[in-house]
């Protein structure tokens, strides 16, 4: 188990995990290859479980790779930021639960 400061919440967890900015299923796109410089291609950032689940509720990679490749963007969306608040009055060992679709809730 890795512990570390999540960058969207800002919290100290014990369950931290590194996100790609921009989602690596979409490095080989022509469109994003243009988009995207190969050393922003590989930026991560380290998350909390509960935020980089969020993360991958809310957007598609696709909707990631263009428009929410950066922490500032990201936290510009209503839900990151209801999201963010939430999760700020957690504990560091919070976990999302998932539903038995096996989306997070």
């Amino acid at each position: 188990m890795t512990v570390g400061v999540c960058k969207l919440c800002k919290r100290e967890a014990s369950n931290v995990t590194e996100h790609h900015l921009i989602p690596r299923s979409t490095h080989r796109v022509k469109r994003f290859k243009r988009m995207h410089s190969t050393a922003a291609m590989h930026v991560t950032a380290t998350m909390c479980q509960p935020c980089h689940r969020a993360m991958h509720q809310f957007f598609t990679e696709k909707e990631l790779a263009e428009s929410f490749f950066t922490i500032n963007l990201l936290l510009s969306d209503e839900r990151i930021i209801r999201h963010v608040e939430f999760v700020k009055k957690q504990r560091g060992s919070y976990r999302m639960k998932r539903s038995a679709k096996g989306r997070a809730r």
